[in-house]
């Protein structure tokens, strides 16, 4: 077996320090706790939820309507 020499086991290298926020003052700061988009799609959940199966299936055909242009979706069209 050869003997292990620098070369083949050269000495571990040494990692910098982990780098400083980009802002000395205290970088982004903290996310609020509450947006305006988190409120909304806690309002729509809350709508949502109250919701019969029959008006959601009717919500989902006008969405359907609306984002293929039709009034139907295509599945149901024979598409």
């Amino acid at each position: 077996m050869p003997m292990r020499t620098a070369k083949m086991n050269p000495p571990a290298r040494k990692i910098p320090a982990a780098k400083k926020a980009v802002h000395a003052s205290g970088g982004a700061g903290e996310y609020p706790k509450a947006t305006n988009g988190s409120k909304m799609a806690r309002e729509m959940r809350e709508k949502g939820n109250k919701l019969t199966s029959a008006q959601r299936d009717e919500l989902l055909d006008a969405a359907m309507g609306m984002i293929y242009g039709g009034t139907v979706a295509p599945e149901k069209a024979g598409a």
